[in-house]
């Protein structure tokens, strides 16, 4: 192994575990941001929808939008370049915030036909509306893209370019 060959491994191959190392981190916090996401709120939205009674629905929608709001999740748009209306966070907090104070304001008293017909009601409007994408990471989500481009395109040139040197 000559000398010059020596220098660019030296140099070369810190560079490929740096940024392969990037890019497992970029994985590992998009996986554990969306696990804490789907566990703190995702499941408390879906247990919702699937209540039987206004009680139950009302105290796991009152979960999810404790989480949002502790989170700041209530505006915005997830979407970086193409502005989806899938990805407004806007609308989707707000439906589930307006779903949440129809729940607390129906009429305990009412009867068991009105009940049943509520949460059918409810439960349609929960699960017709849509988590915007990637709303695990949201406001970072310009960050991350930065940061996956960054991490796996630097990996694939320095791999690329020492695969053509040596």
């Amino acid at each position: 192994m000559t000398r010059r060959t020596k220098r660019i491994l030296f140099i070369f191959i810190p560079l490929i575990v740096i940024f392969i190392l990037s890019s497992l981190a970029w994985l590992i916090m998009r996986c554990y941001t969306g696990y804490q996401f789907s566990v703190n709120c995702e499941a408390y939205i879906k247990r919702a929808a699937v209540a039987s009674d206004v009680d139950t629905a009302q105290e796991e929608l009152g979960k999810a939008i404790e989480y949002i709001e502790e989170n700041n999740l209530t505006e915005g748009i997830v979407s970086i370049f193409l502005k989806n209306p899938k990805n407004d966070i806007g609308f989707w907090y707000n439906t589930l915030n307006n779903t949440y104070k129809q729940l607390v304001e129906f009429p305990r008293d009412a009867t068991q036909l009105e009940k049943s017909n509520f949460m059918m009601r409810v439960n349609e409007t929960i699960e017709g509306l849509s988590t915007p994408d990637g709303i695990e990471i949201y406001p970072h989500n310009v960050l991350y893209l930065w940061w996956a481009i960054i991490s796996i395109i630097g990996a694939i040139i320095f791999i690329t370019v020492l695969a053509i040197i040596i």
